[in-house]
C-alpha cells in the first residue's frame, strides 16, 4: 500500500511539475517570436571582487574542510586513512557535517571580506527588497529546468547507472544522523556555497570583465570604496541612469533663451553612470560576451560533479539555466532556489524510500 502511495505521490507532482514546465516553455517561445527576450536585463553596479577572493574562497574552503574534517575524526575517534568502509555512522555523518560546515564558514568569510569594501555584497539585491519576486522567479525556473533535466538523468542512467557517496552512505546506513547529515549538505550547504561561488563570484566576475566594467586592478584585486575616486553608486530611490548637474544647467539656460519665458524648461537627456548597467551596454554584448561567462561557469560547475556516472552533463544545461538566471537578474535568490528546491525534492524522495518504504533508492541529490 506503501508503495501505492508513493507512486501515486510521485506521479502527482511530476505531472505538476510538467504543467509548470510546458506553460514556462510556451511562454518563453512566444516572448522570443515577438524579439522580446525571455527575462529582461536587470541594472546593477559592478562587481567589487576581483580574481584574488575566487582564489580565496578555493583556499579558504580547502583549509577549513580540513580543519573541520580534523576536528571531526578527533571527537568521533576516526582514524587515517578515512575510508568509508571502515567509518560506522555517526563518523561518516560527522564527515559531511565538517565538509558542510566548512562550506558555509568559507561562504561567510568572503562574503565579509567583500562587504569590508564599501559596495556591499551586491548578490541578493541592495536590501533584499526584490526577494519575494526573486522567490516566485526561482520557483517557475525550477518547474522549467527540473523536468528536463530529470528527464536527461534518467536517459542517460540507462547508459552507466548514476553514482553518489551521500546516496551511496545513505542507503547503506540508514540511520538518523546520517540523514540529518545528507540534508544539512544537499539541501542547504550545496546550494548556497555552489551557488556563491560559481553564478556569484565566478560567472560575476567573468561578466564585468569581458564587458569592460572593470579596470585591470579590479580585475585582480577587486573594487575598494576608500581607495576609488569613483563617486557613490545612487540610493535604491534614483534612476539607474541620472543626469548631471552640469547638463541640468545648460538645459535650462537653453530654454529660458527661448520666445516663451514661461516655457518648461527642457529635461536634460539621461547620461549612463559607470555604476550601474546601462540597456545601451546590454544591446551592444555580442556572442562572446553574453553566452562566456555562462558556459564557463557551467562547465566548471559540471566539472566539479565527475565520479557521478553521467550526472555532469544534464547539470550542465541545468547550470546553463541557473546561468542565464543570475546574468539577467544580477542577484543570486533565483538559483538559490532553483537550486534548493531540486536537491530538496530529491532528498524528500530518497529519505521517503529509505525511511518509510525500507527501500534501497537511486535517485538523484545534486
Amino acid at each position: 500500500m506503501g508503495q501505492i502511495l508513493f507512486g501515486f505521490a510521485v506521479l502527482c507532482l511530476m505531472a505538476l511539475l510538467l504543467v509548470i514546465c510546458i506553460s514556462g516553455w510556451s511562454w518563453s517561445l512566444r516572448q522570443l517570436l515577438r524579439g522580446e527576450p525571455i527575462l529582461r536585463q536587470e541594472a546593477g553596479q559592478p562587481i567589487s571582487w576581483g580574481l584574488i577572493d575566487i582564489v580565496a574562497t578555493i583556499l579558504i574552503a580547502l583549509t577549513l574542510m580540513a580543519g573541520f574534517q580534523g576536528i571531526a575524526m578527533a571527537v568521533t575517534g576516526a582514524k587515517l586513512p578515512i575510508k568509508e568502509e571502515s567509518l560506522d555512522a555517526v563518523q561518516q555523518a560527522a564527515m559531511i557535517l565538517a565538509f558542510s560546515g566548512a562550506e558555509i564558514l568559507s561562504l561567510l568569510a568572503v562574503s565579509g571580506l567583500i562587504v569590508v569594501r564599501g559596495y556591499g555584497l551586491q548578490l541578493f539585491g541592495q536590501r533584499g527588497e526584490k526577494f519575494f519576486a526573486d522567490l516566485l522567479l526561482g520557483i517557475a525556473a525550477f518547474g522549467m529546468l527540473v523536468v528536463p533535466t530529470l528527464i536527461l538523468q534518467a536517459i542517460l542512467a540507462y547508459l552507466k547507472p548514476y553514482e553518489h557517496p551521500l546516496i551511496d552512505m545513505l542507503v547503506k546506513d540508514k540511520s538518523v544522523p546520517m540523514a540529518v547529515a545528507s540534508v544539512a549538505a544537499a539541501v542547504v550547504a550545496a546550494p548556497l556555497f555552489e551557488e556563491f561561488f560559481f553564478r556569484g563570484l565566478f560567472q560575476g566576475w567573468l561578466q564585468d570583465t569581458v564587458d569592460g566594467r572593470l579596470k585591470v586592478s579590479n580585475v585582480l584585486l577587486g573594487r575598494v570604496r576608500w581607495l576609488s575616486s569613483d563617486d557613490a553608486p545612487p540610493t535604491e530611490t534614483e534612476t539607474v541612469e541620472q543626469a548631471s548637474e552640469h547638463e541640468i544647467i545648460t538645459a535650462v539656460a537653453a530654454a529660458s533663451e527661448g520666445e516663451n519665458p514661461f516655457h518648461s524648461p527642457i529635461a536634460a537627456p539621461a547620461v549612463p553612470t559607470t555604476e550601474y548597467e546601462s540597456p545601451e551596454v546590454v544591446r551592444q554584448r555580442n556572442v562572446l560576451q553574453i553566452c562566456g561567462p555562462i558556459l564557463l561557469s557551467a562547465s566548471f560547475f559540471a566539472l566539479m560533479h565527475l565520479g557521478q556516472g553521467l550526472a555532469p552533463i544534464p547539470l550542465f544545461f541545468l547550470a546553463l539555466g541557473l546561468g542565464y538566471l543570475y546574468q539577467r537578474t544580477r542577484r543570486l535568490t533565483p538559483c538559490v532556489v532553483v537550486h534548493f528546491l531540486l536537491n530538496g525534492q530529491s532528498m524528500a524522495l530518497l529519505l521517503i524510500q529509505v525511511f518509510v518504504l525500507g527501500e534501497d533508492a537511486a535517485l538523484i541529490a545534486n
